[in-house]
């Protein structure tokens, strides 16, 4: 066992010996440019104290170790070389093998920071605008739809009877076959032996209480006695007493005409309205017809 450490002294004393400190080659060009423009300073030598006090520490720690471990064998020479290998890589300039940093590729590679994705915003093209001037367009008024007139008589045209109408005194009435507008008319006779009024008379008043505006009230007539003038009236009567009237006369035919009379009340609201179809001078025996009869307020 002593002779063995005896042997790895020898080895180690021996790898020091060996052990050489050089300058780069690179630090002596760059001390000949120096000198050869005057500038040079004397050659550095903390290298060469660095690696010889390097070296004095390595066979320091190998016989230490040699003393502290009798019955574990250490490889001084191991230990100097390792040292020694320091020191030369510093003098040369390069990182020693033990020093070296990992390569890149041993080196963790850091995770790249999240980087948002890009957001791509699509935007709509803007529509084009077209503004158009108003077109001027002639205002029309509203077509007035005149409501239809209401027929204020009840029985006009005597198909059933001859409610709502009497003679008003004088001649007769009398429901014949053949109207204007229906099978039926009303006869207007004067029955005597002499010239008298015939009338057809409204009873009562179909326009009982007279309203603001224009009444129109119309007939249809013809006779089978040539000669017999008809009048159509509108008489206005107020708590009896006549106030006005309107009145239009028609000599009649053979055939059927229409014969019609206007009339705006003077004290509407107050007074009543009274119609009549007659004819003052009847000869006797003779007559007249009426059918159709309208009463209406515009």
């Amino acid at each position: 066992m002593g002779e063995q450490r005896d042997d790895e002294v020898s080895r180690s004393f021996r790898a020091l010996a060996s052990v050489q400190i050089r300058i780069p080659p690179v630090a002596e060009t760059r001390f000949a440019h120096l000198r050869a423009r005057g500038r040079a300073h004397p050659r550095p030598q903390l290298s060469v104290a660095t690696g010889a006090a390097a070296a004095i520490a390595i066979l320091l720690v190998g016989l230490g170790a040699l003393l502290a471990s009798p019955t574990r064998p250490i490889s001084a020479v191991s230990h100097v070389r390792t040292i020694a290998s320091i020191g030369t890589c510093s003098a040369n300039g390069p990182a020693c093998p033990d020093q070296q940093q990992p390569s890149r590729q041993e080196q963790p590679s850091a995770a790249p920071a999240p980087t948002a994705a890009p957001v791509q915003v699509v935007r709509p093209a803007p529509t084009a605008r077209v503004s158009t001037a108003p077109t001027a367009t002639a205002s029309t008024p509203p077509a007035s739809r005149a409501s239809p007139a209401v027929n204020l008589v009840g029985n006009p045209g005597f198909e059933v009877d001859l409610s709502g109408w009497d003679n008003g005194g004088y001649g007769r009435l009398a429901r014949v076959q053949g109207g204007q507008a229906g099978k039926w008319s009303v006869e207007v006779a004067n029955p005597g032996a002499v010239p008298a009024p015939a009338i057809l008379n409204d009873s009562p008043n179909w326009a009982a209480l007279t309203e603001a505006g224009t009444y129109q009230a119309s007939a249809w007539i013809r006779s089978d006695f040539p000669g017999i003038k008809v009048t159509i009236e509108l008489r206005e009567y107020r708590n009896g007493t006549e106030v006005g009237e309107a009145e239009t006369t028609l000599a009649v035919t053979t055939t059927w005409q229409q014969i019609s009379v206007a009339y705006s009340p003077a004290q509407h609201g107050q007074t009543t309205l009274d119609l009549q179809i007659l004819d003052d001078t009847v000869p006797p025996g003779e007559s007249f017809r009426v059918d159709t009869v309208s009463l209406t307020r515009s």
